[in-house]
């Protein structure tokens, strides 16, 4: 996968919510449910805005202290690689040409500082398959906004 192929939310298994400094996120298709906070809701935001891996480095290492950017490098692309395996996310070669830009979240957090750089220890996806079975038996998730209701 290239570099600078953007990516966006996979909206058609995927549902998500932002709560302060955190995301919680719902792959409908298998299920399982997961967590970003601090650096993964950073990611997450920028990927919503369609960022490609380079600029999801490039907005990772202007919002924390950047000490070696080849193991940023390598860490942001393992995480978001781990994010397309999961199905939360899928490249999307027609954002190409939109220009995204960084967002400020030094501003919609409240933060005034680069953070430190050991936060990248918590680039973590939590993931949890504890209501599988729940998730998978709703019919809601099967249902496309054109088929219902039917007169």
């Amino acid at each position: 996968m290239n570099s600078n192929t953007p990516y966006k939310v996979n909206k058609a298994d995927v549902v998500f919510e932002k709560f302060d400094d955190e995301v919680v996120i719902i792959n409908l298709d298998s299920g399982n449910y997961y967590s970003l906070e601090e650096i993964g809701f950073d990611i997450w935001s920028l990927i919503e805005n369609g960022a490609s891996l380079d600029t999801i480095v490039e907005g990772v290492m202007s919002q924390y202290d950047s000490g070696n950017a080849e193991e940023i490098n390598r860490l942001v692309s393992q995480f978001v690689a781990e994010l397309r395996e999961e199905g939360l996310i899928i490249s999307d070669e027609t954002l190409k040409n939109k220009g995204v830009k960084i967002p400020d979240n030094q501003t919609e957090r409240k933060a005034t500082l680069k953070k430190p750089l050991s936060n990248l220890n918590k680039m973590v996806l939590q993931k949890y398959t504890d209501m599988q079975d729940f998730l998978l038996v709703d019919p809601i998730h099967e249902v496309e906004y054109t088929d219902w209701p039917k007169s």
